[in-house]
C-alpha cells in the first residue's frame, strides 16, 4: 500500500468520533480506560535477515486498556513488506515500522535493518583461513539454536561459524575465504577479519573484540581454542 494512502487513511480513521468493534459501532467513551502511553516492544534498531518475518507488539500503559488495535506502516516496501500485520524482510536495506493506535492516537516506530542471509561462502574463494574458537556470550556458551556467528572483511561476510563437538568438547569452527594468496610480504595487501554475533530471537547484533589478519593458516586447535568472548 502506498505510504501517502496509508497516511491519509490513518488521518481519516483518527478523526472519527467512534471506532468499529466486532459487535458494531462503539463510542470511545466505552472503549475502556484511556492509556497514558504506547510503545513497541522493540524500540532500538532491530536486525533481520532476508526472508525473515517480523511481528512487533504494541504495549500500552496501563496494560488493562481494552482498545489496543493499531494501524501498521512500512516506509519502504521494497525492503520490508507488510501483510496482515506481519512484516517480511524482502531485500537488504533499512526501513521503518510505524504503529498508530486507532482509538487513542498514540504513535511509535522502530528501525529495521535487513541483512543478507549468513551462509558459508569459504568454498567460493581460492584460499581460506580456519579458526577454532571457544565462544562465550555474556557468561553463557554459544547456543546455535538462538545465535549465529560469522566472520567479516570490510563488511563482507566471509564465513559462518559451525558448532561442532569432538571427544566431548564443543567448539565453533570458522572457515574464512579470501582471494588473497597471502605470503607475508611487507608490501602485500592485507585483510583484517572481524567477527560478529547475531541473536536470532532478540533480532540484534554484537561484535566480538577480536581481529585476526588473514594469513591462510589455522588459528587455534582443539586443545588450545581461540578465546572469543562478549562480556
Amino acid at each position: 500500500m502506498n505510504i501517502l494512502r496509508n497516511i491519509r487513511y490513518i488521518s481519516a480513521v483518527l478523526s472519527l468520533p467512534f471506532v468499529l468493534a466486532s459487535c458494531g459501532i462503539m463510542d470511545l467513551q466505552d472503549a475502556g480506560q484511556a492509556p497514558t502511553a504506547m510503545h513497541l516492544d522493540h524500540r532500538d534498531t532491530i536486525y533481520v535477515m532476508q526472508g525473515d518475518q517480523v511481528k512487533l507488539q504494541p504495549l500500552f500503559t496501563p496494560d488493562t486498556v481494552q482498545m489496543q488495535q493499531v494501524l501498521w506502516m512500512t516506509t519502504n516496501e521494497q525492503v520490508l513488506s507488510l501483510y496482515d500485520g506481519v512484516f517480511t524482510a524482502e531485500n537488504e536495506g533499512t526501513a521503518q515500522i510505524r504503529a498508530v493506535s486507532v482509538a487513542w492516537q498514540f504513535e511509535d516506530s522502530c528501525t529495521v535493518s535487513v541483512m543478507p542471509r549468513w551462509e558459508n561462502t569459504a568454498e567460493r574463494y581460492p584460499y581460506e583461513m580456519v579458526v577454532y574458537a571457544d565462544i562465550t556470550v555474556h557468561g553463557k556458551p554459544f547456543d546455535s539454536s538462538t545465535m549465529m556467528a560469522a566472520a567479516f572483511v570490510n563488511g563482507e561476510m566471509r564465513g559462518v561459524g559451525e558448532l561442532m563437538e569432538q571427544g566431548g568438547k564443543r567448539y565453533v569452527r570458522f572457515r574464512v575465504g579470501s582471494d588473497l594468496n597471502y605470503t607475508g610480504a611487507s608490501n602485500e595487501v592485507v585483510e583484517d577479519v572481524t567477527f560478529r554475533l547475531y541473536h536470532r530471537k532478540e533480532m540484534r547484533c554484537e561484535d566480538f573484540p577480536l581481529t585476526i589478519r588473514f594469513d591462510a593458516e589455522t588459528h587455534g586447535t582443539l586443545s588450545a581454542l581461540i578465546d572469543m568472548k562478549i562480556k
